[in-house]
């Protein structure tokens, strides 16, 4: 079973209170975090990680469904260049890999029924909108949030 290292998700290098919430399997400050302040569900840490990808690779499968449902990105990737679902499979955790997978066909569902036609990617504004996110999402990644 290959796990992320223990300097990538462990001390002080989440950046938010999000990302501590999500590496320690705590989905009701998850959701408190999410309905209560101006969170950039995208950020990034200094590992390289967002909170979905922590959540993932760790296996907490409520903390994952509580960002997939808040609009978590799902094809953002750290420094391994791993989505969640491939960092949730790298890590031994094939049930958490399957849900994340299953949204993000559920999305694309989503998007052909919107559009009336499938596409490998929404336009960047209608993806803002489906994810809920409050900030546009880059090509290139998350970016930091305004607030």
């Amino acid at each position: 079973r290959a796990n992320m290292d223990e300097r990538d998700c462990d001390g002080g290098f989440q950046s938010t209170s999000l990302m501590k919430a999500a590496r320690h399997d705590q989905p009701e400050l998850v959701a408190a975090s999410l309905e209560c302040t101006a969170t950039n569900i995208d950020a990034v840490g200094a590992d390289g990680c967002t909170a979905l990808i922590l959540a993932a690779c760790h296996g907490h499968s409520r903390v994952v469904r509580a960002l997939m449902d808040a609009g978590a990105n799902l094809s953002c990737t750290d420094t391994q260049g791993r989505t969640a679902a491939e960092a949730a499979e790298a890590c031994g955790h094939t049930s958490v890999a399957a849900a994340i997978r299953a949204e993000e066909r559920r999305r694309e569902e989503l998007w052909a029924t919107l559009t009336g036609e499938a596409s490998a990617r929404p336009p960047l504004t209608i993806e803002a909108l489906l994810s809920g996110a409050g900030a546009v999402p880059s090509r290139g990644g998350p970016k930091e949030s305004p607030f």
